[in-house]
């Protein structure tokens, strides 16, 4: 019988660890969110309202819909949106088009020009090779949430319409930072 030297015993370990390791990270960051494939991004939905929700399609954008929400995804190269979902949201291609140029999330408000008591939320991220932004406010008793993501002047969004008060704050920052080309 061979023997196994030390060397290989602690080559063994380590590796073993490492796949260990990377299991655990891997099963705790997908159990709870979904991820979407948006145009040549993706965006990060929690998978109690993903599992909900029927999907389509539509190549620069997603569109997911279900009892309770209303999500739009909108991929960085997505020049317009049909107009029927666009009025299930209350948008319209002018707000859509001009995303790629958000700058804070102020530029979101006054995009959407709602009135300033409705807002509930906003906040933003400001790395040196993206810059992330959302606002939450309320409407017709929904809660009304407008991510942004912009990087190299392409910038991708992901809007959520659903209960107020549902999506919580630390859903929010995971959705938020699940934007990505």
């Amino acid at each position: 019988m061979q023997r196994i030297s030390k060397n290989q015993k602690r080559f063994l370990i380590i590796w073993v660890l490492i796949v260990a390791i990377g299991m655990i990270f891997g099963c705790i960051n997908n159990s709870k969110y979904e991820h979407v494939k948006v145009g040549d991004g993706s965006m990060t939905i929690p998978k109690r309202i993903y599992d909900t929700c029927t999907e389509y399609n539509a190549g620069d954008y997603v569109v997911l819909e279900s009892e309770d929400y209303l999500i739009l995804g909108i991929g960085a190269d997505c020049k317009k949106v049909d107009e029927s979902v666009l009025e299930k949201f209350g948008f319209s291609n002018n707000i859509i088009g001009k995303i790629n140029n958000i700058d804070s999330p102020y530029e979101i408000m006054y995009l959407l020009d709602e009135p300033v008591e409705n807002y509930v939320d906003s906040g933003e991220t400001n790395k040196p090779s993206f810059d992330d932004y959302y606002i939450k406010y309320k409407s017709d008793g929904r809660e009304v949430s407008v991510f942004v993501y912009v990087s190299d002047n392409r910038g991708m969004a992901e809007i959520v319409v659903g209960p107020e008060v549902d999506l919580s704050r630390k859903e929010t920052i995971d959705i938020i930072g699940g934007l990505q080309f």
